[in-house]
């Protein structure tokens, strides 16, 4: 009865039929009227329910670690790009100047050290460090921005950033990325050509702590040679599938419409919850009025 009167839900009270045939005008403008506007506090509460969920969802960041040219971004990269719904790379802070082609917010946030150290003395920062006279570092804000996505930050640090956020509550998934040799990691830097003789034998040495501290039992879940890039993204693919699977099982108990299934937060997304209790509030008042 009422869906015949409605037909369509998206008008208003204004838009009714007055042909006396169902109910008196008055009548039919207060019921209509009445479902109206508790449509619209439905599709309130079912956005906020649905925004609110997706942001409780507080995925374990994934940290990468290991020596400088070992070809971790190569790794990320696959990553991001198969499971572009379940990750999302939080942007590092440094004070080093932007290389060729390095753009501000995309690469790194590009800032003053007067400024990176202000936010660390004010605990705006998971963990930092410093190397070759620059420090680097990621802000909380960085992991939580991704985090409100819904997705599995992603983190790439040195040894120094790992002891640090081990002492959070984060409880993040570790992974090491090692090279077969470091005189493979040496031929690799020698290759990109971007570094002094000075410059590659300090990253060597920084490479060999790196590895010692990466190589130690219990320090990394898991310890990845990147020997051979498939394999190695292979062997990094099977060790975090059971996460991507968790994750997108739980966006898809929250909705099970594709938007948020993606990742994209969409809050049209909770559409279906609306569109459900509009359906039973109809049933109702059409009980009441048979």
């Amino acid at each position: 009865m009422i869906g015949a009167i409605i037909g369509s839900r998206t008008k208003g009270p204004e838009d009714l039929p007055s042909d006396g045939n169902y109910l008196k005008k008055g009548q039919l403008k207060l019921i209509y009227g009445v479902h109206w506007k508790f449509s619209v506090v439905i599709n309130c509460i079912a956005t906020s329910t649905a925004t609110l969920s997706l942001n409780m969802v507080k995925a374990r960041p994934l940290v990468f670690c290991g020596p400088s040219g070992v070809g971790k971004s190569t790794l990320v990269k696959r990553l991001l790009q198969e499971f572009s719904d379940v990750f999302g790379f939080s942007i590092s802070h440094t004070t080093r100047n932007p290389r060729e082609g390095e753009k501000d917010g995309r690469e790194y946030h590009f800032v003053s050290r007067t400024t990176m150290e202000e936010a660390i003395k004010n605990g705006e920062f998971i963990e930092s460090a410093e190397f070759s006279g620059n420090m680097y570092g990621t802000s909380k804000r960085a992991v939580e921005d991704v985090q409100k996505k819904g997705k599995i930050c992603i983190l790439d640090i040195d040894t120094q950033g790992v002891k640090q956020i081990k002492l959070t509550k984060l409880e993040p998934r570790l992974v090491f990325v090692k090279p077969p040799s470091l005189k493979d990691l040496e031929s690799r830097l020698r290759l990109r050509g971007t570094e002094t003789e000075e410059s590659l034998q300090r990253r060597l040495a920084v490479a060999q702590a790196e590895m010692e501290y990466g190589e130690a039992p219990g320090n990394f879940e898991l310890v990845l040679v990147n020997d051979e890039v498939d394999s190695a993204y292979m062997k990094l693919r099977n060790f975090l599938l059971p996460d991507i699977t968790e994750l997108r099982d739980f966006l898809a108990k929250i909705s099970p419409n594709p938007a948020y299934q993606n990742g994209s937060g969409d809050k049209k997304s909770s559409g279906w919850l609306c569109g459900a209790v509009q359906v039973w509030i109809l049933q109702f008042v059409d009980c009441l009025l048979m």
